[in-house]
């Protein structure tokens, strides 16, 4: 999968979560939800956006890095597995 392909579903993933989230949010407050739940929704939407950036920008170099290098490498041939008499 080319660079370019992985930046558009990230960032429709992002989008997603975002409307998602603040769609739900919004029809929970038009509704006249009970307070206790829209408390919840803004806390797992606070969450989400910690968690948010840190997958779209990637986590780490490392784990950037550890993508490419298994991106190079060969097949891994099957293992031998000897009959046991």
């Amino acid at each position: 999968m080319s660079k370019t392909s992985m930046d558009v579903q990230r960032f429709g993933m992002a989008t997603m979560l975002v409307l998602g989230f603040f769609g739900t949010l919004a029809y929970m407050l038009w509704a006249d939800w009970p307070k206790e739940q829209v408390s919840l929704m803004v806390g797992a939407l606070i969450g989400s956006f910690v968690r948010a950036p840190q997958w779209y920008l990637d986590s780490s170099p490392g784990s950037a890095r550890k993508t490419e290098l298994l991106a190079q490498a060969g097949p891994i041939p099957p293992p031998i597995v000897e009959e046991i008499k």
